[in-house]
């Protein structure tokens, strides 16, 4: 089936948060809840796609550590930094 590349939510007046979704490889789905400038989405997925291809590049088997450690590892990264560009982690 199709998916939606987004869905907005309506905030208050002029203001939206959008949850944006992301068909990978094997499956596997990003979605995100973003708020500001949509068209900058795809930059940002840039920018995590290293990261998440490394958990991402077989089938799931059941074994979380690697999923875990990927969102320990994201949320540092996110934690520091609120606005882009620059576009690196790490």
């Amino acid at each position: 089936g199709a998916t939606p590349r987004w869905i907005a939510v309506k905030l208050g007046f002029q203001k939206y948060r959008f949850l944006t979704f992301k068909k990978l490889e094997n499956d596997y789905f990003l979605s995100m809840l973003s708020e500001g400038n949509l068209s900058k989405i795809e930059q940002v997925e840039n920018l995590l796609d290293p990261k998440i291809t490394q958990v991402t590049g077989t089938v799931f088997s059941g074994n979380l550590k690697p999923f875990n450690e990927l969102k320990i590892d994201l949320e540092e990264n996110f934690s520091k930094r609120k606005k882009f560009p620059p576009f690196n982690f790490n």
